[in-house]
Formats: C-alpha cells, structure tokens, sequence
C-alpha cells in the first residue's frame, strides 16, 4: 500500500508541473536511399507533341568497328538558332553505374566535329574519343531521329561507323494544361539521411558527410532543410513535403522554371517544341528512403 501512494504521489506532482513530454517525430533516425526519380511536368500554350527524351526508342544508331553497340536512347538535345543544333544519343537511358560499358554520340551543326565516346568498363577507365573530320548532321521529324553514315576516328588511327533511325514516342500536350513528359530513374550511389532529436541533420554519400544543417517541421507534411554545413555539388530545394509510412521514408522536392527570358525558350528548343510555345516546366524529385535506425 505504501509503494502504491508513494508511486500515486509522484504521478500527481507530475501532473501538477504542467509539463507534457515532446512527442518525438517519426522523422528521428537514420534512413537509407532506395530509389530516386524524376519527373518533369510541362505546361504548354498550344496543342502539340514534344518527343519522349526519357524513353527507349524503336530501332537504334548503329555503331560498328573498333566499338559496337546500338544506341537507343536520347540523352539530351542542345539546340540554339543559327549557332548550334546538336543532339546526344547513348546505349543506356544516362550515364550508367560503375562498371557498366557505354557508348555516347553526339551530332550535328556544333562548334566542333562530332564524337563518339566509349567508355569500355566503368567510370574509372578512361574514355576512348572518336572524331568525324567535321560535323555530322542528322535529321527529326514526329519522333524520330536520322543519322547518315559517318565515320570516326581515334587518335591511334581505329576508326568506327555509325548510321540509323531512332524514333521516340511522342507525348501530346494539351493548351493550358500540366502534363507529364518525362520520368527517370536517378542513381542512390549509397546516400543517406539522418535526423536528430535536436533539429539537425546529415546527408551523406558512401559514408562521406555531403551536407549538414537544421531541420523543422511546417505542418502535416512540410519539412524545411537549412543547410549550415559543407556545400553540396547538386540543386538544393530547402522547402520539401514528407511522409513516413512505417520505416518508409519519402522526400518530395518541386523545382518551378520560373524564368521566361532564357529557360524556357531553351527547353522549348531542346524538346522539339514551337517557339515561345511552353510557359512552364516543373520538376518532381521524389527520393524514397527505408529507416536503419
């Protein structure tokens, strides 16, 4: 009975301070990358179609020699009136994991001849870089690229050919409407996140400190990152939406092109759209993490 009052009392003086103990956040802990991915939304002032850059396409460039391979993908157009219409074709949808052999080439009405890149084994092994004797041109229409036979050659004299047609599928933009042109699939490359019970945090790679900073939640779904550390090499969007479903974590980031003197007359150009046609483009990274501790 005695233990009994004496536990009773130590209750009531608890109550009686008016202290209620934080609820720790769900966020607390450390948690790894799983996935990341991409997705870029477009607003278009017109109907049209702009190609799927992000997609593998029917058919491929044809690549034989000292290097064989067939590309199938775009990985990216740089198209400026009158100086420069050049567009990147590769065997994988981007620059791949370690390890992995790839093969790039770009053509067109560049500043300097065209090139074909081969990367045999991985990131680590140097590039072997083939040249055209000038610029080789290619050609789009609806969806699908043509390259004409050109060769290209290396310093040690190997040379290698390439020519074919690749078409992409189309993506119809509705005026005034937002819709979804791309998504891709990002690298985790061994990332993680931690928050503490203090309000900071770390994002690291391969072990390696990348970014660290304070943290505070803004409302339900609102979190907002204050870097205070090292500097980070990639764009950085302070103000994310979270959720945590059980040791899954998800980070959700909306970056808005908002420019309209440079930046969206560029993607315009670069995606095969009519001028002065788009009037926004916005990007979703969603990064998916799964809790250690």
């Amino acid at each position: 009975m005695r233990t009994l009052l004496v536990l009773a009392l130590v209750v009531l003086s608890a109550c009686d301070t008016g202290e209620v103990a934080p609820i720790p956040s769900p966020l607390v802990g450390t948690w790894n990358l799983t996935a990341l991915t991409s997705e870029t939304l477009v607003t278009s002032r017109v109907d049209q179609s702009i190609p799927d850059l992000s997609a593998q396409g029917e058919g491929g460039i044809e690549v034989t020699g000292a290097v064989s391979g067939r590309l199938r993908y775009v990985w990216y157009a740089d198209r400026q009136q009158g100086t420069l219409d050049e567009v990147v074709f590769g065997t994988t949808p981007g620059p791949p994991a370690a390890g992995v052999p790839f093969v790039t080439l770009g053509v067109g009405t560049g500043l300097g001849p065209s090139v074909l890149n081969w990367l045999p084994e991985g990131v680590d092994t140097p590039e072997v870089r083939f040249e055209a004797g000038g610029q080789a041109p290619y050609s789009y229409e609806n969806g699908r690229f043509v390259v004409p036979a050109v060769t290209l050659r290396a310093v040690d004299g190997s040379q290698v050919q390439a020519q074919g047609s690749l078409t992409v599928p189309l993506v119809r933009l509705a005026a005034d409407r937002e819709v979804s042109v791309e998504r891709r699939d990002g690298s985790t490359d061994g990332r993680a996140i931690a928050f503490t019970e203090a309000g900071t945090f770390t994002q690291s790679a391969e072990g390696d400190v990348v970014l660290t900073g304070t943290w505070q939640t803004d409302g339900a779904e609102g979190l907002e990152l204050r870097p205070g550390g090292r500097p980070v090499d990639y764009a950085f969007e302070p103000r994310v939406t979270y959720r945590v479903d059980g040791a899954v974590l998800r980070l959700t980031r909306s970056f808005d092109r908002g420019c309209t003197d440079e930046c969206l007359p560029s993607y315009a150009a670069n995606h095969y759209a009519e001028p002065g046609s788009i009037a926004r483009v916005r990007t979703v990274v969603v990064e998916t993490y799964r809790r250690v501790r």
